[in-house]
């Protein structure tokens, strides 16, 4: 009976211990979160509140994490949009945030803080609110 219920015990521990959905997960706040190529898909915020979509493909990210650097393709230029970087190669890092955030690190990119960043259920999510900024949305 003993062996019966210690059996049990163990089993229910192995199970609920594998069963943890952040397996695999970058860390928040770490570049794994930003490794790879992300298709911006949606910016909008700022004092305006304007929303701007943009077709999958327009502006596209690309972060290499042993370098340090961020790839754009821009081929989006809609009237009043100044929400992207032209298309180039620019140098980033992560920094602890500063002041009032609701994040720990924040992009900066070629000395501008972009803000938080973290990974969604959809993709990649970059933003500024906190400062009256954009929220920029990104696909894989």
């Amino acid at each position: 009976m003993k062996t019966i219920k210690l059996f049990t015990i163990l089993f229910i521990a192995l199970s609920m211990w594998s069963c943890n959905d952040t397996e695999g997960a970058p860390a928040e706040g770490s570049e794994e979160v930003l490794l790879g190529t992300w298709n911006m898909t949606k910016a909008y915020g700022g004092i305006s509140g304007t929303v701007y979509d943009i077709p999958k493909g327009d502006i596209v990210w690309t972060f290499n994490i042993q370098s340090n650097t961020l790839t754009v393709a821009n081929n989006h230029n809609p009237d009043h949009f100044d929400g992207a970087l032209a298309s180039g190669t620019y140098t980033y890092q992560i920094v602890d945030a500063v002041g009032e955030t609701p994040c720990t690190k924040t992009l900066v990119i070629d000395g501008n803080d972009f803000g938080c960043f973290s990974r969604t259920d959809t993709g990649l999510t970059i933003s500024q609110v906190h400062a009256d900024g954009l929220m920029l949305d990104f696909v894989e």
